[in-house]
């Protein structure tokens, strides 16, 4: 993949995140995508099912819907949110992950391990080894 640096593009809840669009550990920016189009188009078609799950969770409180059925629609969108996690977990190891491990500066290798460190940690809720630097 090619790499360059690039100015940073930000997403309309850029409010939200530090990291621009095509952001890689080390502030290197790709100029190749992570997923390629096809992938991209199933996971924008899982996440539209989502969102419309989510709207019909809504619905569900809005109409005052029986607390248990609003659970269960609940948990449903947490698991396919949970697949799309498992699926974009899978592309960022096959990219930029083993893009960064192939790099020959140590730093950039360092800080994507404490990257996947923390992300680990997050999801599964376990404190971090290392420390930030």
């Amino acid at each position: 993949m090619a790499l360059g640096r690039g100015t940073w593009e930000f997403g309309e809840n850029s409010g939200r995140s530090r990291r621009p669009k095509s952001y890689t550990p080390g502030g290197v920016f790709k100029k190749n995508q992570m997923l390629n189009d096809e992938e991209k188009q199933k996971l924008v078609a899982r996440l539209k099912r989502v969102e419309g799950q989510v709207r019909g969770v809504m619905r569900m409180v809005e109409d005052e819907t029986y607390c248990i059925d609003v659970m269960h629609q609940v948990a449903a969108v947490q698991g396919a949110l949970t697949e799309v996690s498992k699926q974009l977990l899978s592309r960022h190891l096959d990219t930029c992950v083993r893009e960064s491990m192939e790099s020959k500066s140590k730093a950039r290798r360092d800080r994507v391990l404490l990257e996947l460190e923390e992300l680990f940690a997050r999801y599964g809720r376990i404190e971090p080894i290392r420390k930030k630097r």
